[in-house]
């Protein structure tokens, strides 16, 4: 069953193994890109549809939990607040686009296969 599940990715700041993703993951799927301005120009690669990740960051209950953020590890408090806020963004990103799967992956992992093509079961 092909449900066209997209793959999203969550990105800040250019990185050149961002690029080169996006070419590889892009060649069989349709792929959400939402970051900051300066990778805004990614969107011009194929099946990569850009989406400005400010519109997500000052939602209310975002900025609650900001707030209450304690960074317990050794990595800085940024990264580590990045990784839940990026969980936040796909929630409202899913909400926005009324979407009922979608396939999120790491900016620097690769995905060669078309997401849709793999038999998931519920």
């Amino acid at each position: 069953m092909n449900q066209n599940i997209p793959v999203v990715i969550v990105h800040r700041k250019y990185k050149e193994y961002l690029k080169i993703n996006l070419e590889i993951t892009g060649k069989k799927n349709k792929i959400f890109l939402i970051g900051d301005k300066e990778i805004e120009h990614l969107e011009k690669l194929k099946n990569v549809t850009f989406i400005n990740i400010e519109k997500y960051c000052n939602k209310p209950l975002i900025n609650k939990c900001r707030k209450s953020f304690i960074n317990y590890s050794s990595n800085s408090s940024d990264f580590e607040w990045y990784c839940f806020e990026r969980i936040f963004i796909l929630k409202y990103f899913i909400e926005e686009y009324n979407l009922d799967s979608i396939f999120h992956i790491d900016s620097d992992n690769i995905l060669l296969l078309n997401i849709n093509d793999y038999p998931f079961e519920k």
